[in-house]
């Protein structure tokens, strides 16, 4: 159970107390995450929208998962923010430190390290929820490989990260120690845990960046539609310097943990917003809940069609251009039926005459396909009568 902690206690240890009133750090963590829901709520109406349960993808359940993250996240922040932890102590602070105080901040030490695993899940959540878009969107294309590498990427690097977190300090109860010192080791804010964590949070978001660029880079797309798709997809930019900021914020302003804690929860709506702007982009077209058309046909056919169209339509109004040749053929594909039937005659064997002939097999194919740019479609179809043998 948490100790006691009152705003006077507060104002007495941290020597910029926020005043009287509500804590500004505690408004603000609140208000970003209040935001942050409102993003990712309205990602999943209007994937709902456009494609329906049936069409919803792994990233748009783990942006649940997020969600879920980010208000322990916040949580941890606003703990941290009241009870301190045990970083940046002289030996004389610690050792004329009363029992109370000590109690606080053992137990803000411990909310802190919970941060520290509620920030990097977080994080590395929404990378694997772009990595998932990207391989939707890339499906059928040589850079379908370089999404198999970033699958591994993301998941090695967050294994490493937990292992710093867990074993830079041994034993593990020695970070929320308050007398004697630890070491810097032990210390909730220790650079090691902050350098790790910013490197592979910059390589990997500088990987991901990488992904889909190439693609638009050599699209036809008008040049205006080209900038905001790149715009788009380059908004991990934002993350990185997010996280650059945190970093250097973090160990150049060490006497405060609250600082520390609203930086991240800063850096996760950043990454929020950014990691939901794309499926949030058809909002902003003409027809935002547009779904496929059926064409007249054959109903079970176009029922799949239908669906499948719907599932991937969020995707594809992004890169539609690049992804044209690859659509037509998987419609195509889906397109076709054929029907090998044998004549019956009497009782005979199926497609056996009175002479022991095969005879009678018939054949017939539809081929269908259509384009999403030009929303043209044409059906071809042909039928005959085998040989006899």
């Amino acid at each position: 159970m948490a100790p006691p902690m009152t705003y006077t206690a507060l104002q007495a240890r941290d020597s910029r107390g926020h005043g009287v009133g509500s804590d500004p750090l505690l408004v603000e963590g609140w208000t970003l995450y209040a935001l942050g829901v409102c993003v990712i709520l309205t990602r999943l109406i209007t994937r709902y929208k456009m494609v329906g349960v049936e069409g919803s993808k792994p990233d748009d359940w783990l942006m649940i998962f997020v969600m879920i993250i980010y208000g322990i996240e916040s949580t941890m922040s606003h703990l941290v923010s009241l009870y301190g932890g045990n970083s940046n102590l002289s030996p004389i602070q610690r050792e004329e430190m009363s029992e109370e105080e000590v109690q606080r901040r053992v137990f803000g030490s411990k909310m802190f390290m919970v941060g520290w695993f509620t920030y990097s899940g977080a994080m590395w959540v929404l990378k694997l929820c772009m990595v998932f878009f990207f391989a939707r969107i890339t499906v059928g294309l040589r850079r379908q490989i370089w999404i198999t590498g970033a699958y591994v990427v993301v998941g090695i690097s967050y294994f490493i990260i937990c292992l710093v977190l867990f074993l830079t300090c041994r034993p593990w109860h020695k970070l929320w120690q308050i007398y004697p010192d630890p070491g810097p080791n032990c210390s909730i804010e220790s650079p090691v845990y902050y350098l790790t964590v910013l490197s592979f949070n910059v390589a990997t978001d500088a990987f991901l960046i990488s992904l889909p660029l190439p693609l638009l880079i050599r699209s036809s797309l008008p040049w205006r539609r080209k900038a905001i798709l790149i715009l788009l997809f380059s908004a991990g930019i934002f993350v990185i310097t997010a996280a650059v900021l945190r970093c250097v914020f973090s160990l150049t302003d060490p006497q405060n943990s609250r600082t520390v804690s609203a930086w991240a929860c800063r850096e996760t709506f950043v990454a929020v917003v950014v990691g939901n702007a794309p499926m949030l982009k058809p909002l902003f077209s003409g027809h935002p809940w547009r779904k496929p058309a059926t064409q007249p046909g054959n109903s079970k056919l176009h029922s799949s069609l239908d669906q499948k169209k719907r599932s991937n339509s969020g995707d594809a109004t992004l890169v539609n251009e690049s992804m044209e040749k690859l659509e037509i053929y998987q419609m195509t594909e889906l397109s076709v039926e054929t029907e090998k039937r044998a004549t019956w005659e009497d009782d005979r064997p199926l497609g056996i005459d009175g002479l022991g002939v095969v005879r009678g097999c018939s054949y017939a194919a539809t081929c269908e396909f259509s384009t999403t740019s030009s929303r043209a479609s044409s059906s071809h179809t042909a039928s005959g009568e085998t040989c006899e043998v």
